[in-house]
């Protein structure tokens, strides 16, 4: 991917939206025309709505690309206390869905918004019409078992102030690193992820209580409740996705499509144009819901 590869977002719709869960204000960008059909795209843990980019020269062209802040996260809210189970983020899906009128759709998540994705696809399956996920465990992840770090997170949700807007933009790092990403695409990232929150106080837009973990343990089971088609693609070189759990993963669901790709965790921002190739091939494949079907036959 060439540093100028960004430059085909300038001509792609873009909106924000918000809807709510509760007392929760979700901020949603919309990238692409609204005739086309939707899809659902969810980040990982400490990412925000903008981490797609790459993606959406690619995706876009057949595609009205929704893309979450998730709760805690970019430009949503965070609850007064700190909700981040599978089931909280489960709500929020849905009720962007349903605000939307978008459902059902295709649904690509990564890393931590896979958990959760797995979990809205199983128990909301009439909303979810084919899911891919992109470098998640769904393994039982470690449990936090330190009272201290517990105390230290619910009593500084905020991470770390900078003095200024250069300074927080200078510090911003993938977590975990990839190599390889251009440095336009860390840059969009960075001027997305932080902000002002009071004089002198230039942070990033995260809740640090999502490190707490959401709650669920073992995802893997779940699997067998789905009703869309599987699609599973993980970095050569990431650390989440084990061989042993691919394994079980496949007993459960034995026609789950899986790929391998050059990089690591954050594998299509560093090698885009594969994974973006591979997306759309699952995109084509979605099945297309009744009323989809008859608008598309129609003259």
């Amino acid at each position: 991917m060439s540093a100028g590869r960004l430059g085909p977002l300038a001509e792609i719709p873009t909106e924000s939206v918000f809807v709510a869960n509760g007392d929760l204000r979700l901020r949603c960008v919309l990238w692409g025309d609204r005739a086309r059909p939707p899809v659902l795209l969810i980040h990982g843990n400490g990412a925000h709505a903008h981490w797609w980019a790459p993606l959406v020269p690619a995706l876009a062209r057949e595609r009205l690309l929704v893309s979450l802040d998730q709760r805690g996260h970019g430009r949503s809210d965070r609850p007064l206390e700190p909700d981040f189970r599978v089931q909280d983020f489960a709500k929020d899906f849905a009720a962007v869905v349903d605000q939307l009128g978008l459902g059902p759709l295709p649904v690509i998540a990564h890393s931590m918004g896979g958990r959760a994705a797995v979990y809205f696809a199983a128990r909301q399956p009439e909303k979810v019409s084919a899911l891919a996920v992109l470098d998640t465990s769904l393994a039982a992840l470690d449990e936090i078992g330190e009272d201290g770090f517990r105390k230290k997170i619910r009593g500084r949700r905020d991470g770390r102030p900078y003095p200024s807007r250069r300074a927080a933009l200078g510090a911003f790092r993938l977590v975990p690193e990839e190599p390889g990403v251009p440095a336009d695409v860390l840059s969009l990232l960075a001027e997305h992820a932080v902000s002002e929150r009071g004089p002198g106080g230039w942070q990033v837009h995260f809740d640090r209580a999502v490190l707490l973990g959401d709650g669920h343990g073992n995802l893997i089971p779940l699997l067998g409740r789905l009703r869309c088609p599987l699609w599973i693609g993980f970095g050569r070189e990431s650390r989440p996705m084990r061989p042993a759990d691919l394994e079980r993963l496949v007993r459960v669901v034995p026609e789950a499509v899986i790929q391998e790709f050059p990089g690591a965790h954050h594998f299509f921002l560093s090698h885009p144009e594969p994974a973006a190739a591979w997306l759309r091939r699952f995109l084509a494949s979605a099945p297309a819901t009744p009323e989809r079907a008859a608008a598309a036959s129609d003259p």
